[in-house]
Order: structure tokens, then sequence, then C-alpha cells
């Protein structure tokens, strides 16, 4: 195992504190100046690009991961810029980066609503509910995910499994003498 040099190491602890503070500026400039001395440093570039993030500064960000995606596809890097994207709401490119770290770990719940959600604001019941019949059985106490399946099932005319996930996402689920759906929390 690699030693790592010791006043490298108390630079990257002073970056990574000030990032946890939420002193992004600070730590960028930290993690910048690591970075010329380490240049190859996968995860010197993420923490970088994670204050870019912060700052708004999603072009910087999605540089910095795609470099930390070529030097190695990990799903923390591919999630890193999927969440990016759907920030700078860029949801086609979120799409494809979040689906390539599910087809690498299918377990990750917060990519799982992220994909979701960029799904649903690209209007795509159908990616919607593909994705999660494959995957709602590892998550069935999800709300959230149970409630974008019945309302994207819904839409598909598949109305008894609609109902029956929108009841798991929501609570109880009433059709109104308009046939209009009344969620009652």
């Amino acid at each position: 195992m690699k030693k790592i040099d010791p006043e490298l190491q108390k630079k990257f602890d002073i970056a990574d504190q000030l990032f946890k503070e939420k002193k992004y500026i600070d730590s960028a400039k930290k993690y910048e100046d690591i970075l010329i001395e380490n240049p190859n440093s996968i995860s010197i570039k993420n923490n970088l690009a994670l204050c870019y993030e912060g700052l708004g500064e999603f072009e910087k960000a999605v540089k910095l991961y795609k470099e930390c995606i070529d030097a190695k596809p990990d799903p923390l890097f591919l999630n890193n810029i999927g969440r990016v994207y759907f920030t700078a709401k860029d949801y086609k490119n979120s799409c494809i980066y979040l689906e390539k770290s599910l087809s690498m770990n299918n377990k990750q719940i917060n990519s799982i609503e992220l994909l979701t959600a960029s799904y649903n604001q690209l209007n795509l019941p159908d990616k919607i509910i593909k994705l999660l019949e494959n995957l709602i059985d590892n998550f069935p106490k999800n709300r959230f995910l149970n409630g974008c399946l019945g309302k994207n099932l819904l839409k598909a005319n598949r109305h008894a499994e609609g109902l029956y996930y929108l009841r798991l996402g929501y609570g109880m689920v009433e059709l109104n003498e308009n046939k209009e759906i009344n969620i009652i929390a």
C-alpha cells in the first residue's frame, strides 16, 4: 500500500474540512492547489468537482467528473455527473449517466430516484414503468418510487396496478364521481 505524503494529507484534510463547512470557494482553491501537484488524482478531481457543484459551476464540475470517469468508470462518478446534469436541468444527459451507473449496481436508491425524476421531466412514462417494475421489489416501502410507478401505470391505462402502487406511495386513494383520483394522506 502506497504511503501518503503527510504534507499532502494535511492539505487534503484542510480542503475537506472547508468543504464540510460549505466553504466551497476556499475548499476549491485548496483542491486546485493540490491538483497542480497531483494532476492524476481522481479523488482530488472528484472533490474539486463537488466544490464546483456546490458553487453552481456545473461546466467545471462536469469536466472533472468526465476525467474521473475516463480514469475509472465507477458508479460514484457516474452518479455525481448525473446529479449535476439533473441540477442543471439537462435531463437527457442525466439519464445517460445514471443508466450507466445503475447497469453496474442497481441497488442505489438515490440514483434510482434521480433517474425516475429525470425520466419524469422528459415525460417518459414507459421508461419509468420499465425501470421501476424491475426494481420496486428491492424498495417496497419507498413512497416516491411507488407513487411514481402508480402515476405512470395510470397513464398507461393499467388502472388496477396504478391504484395499487399509488396507495403504497401515498396512502388511501379514492375515485370520485367525476372519475378523478383523490389521494387521502
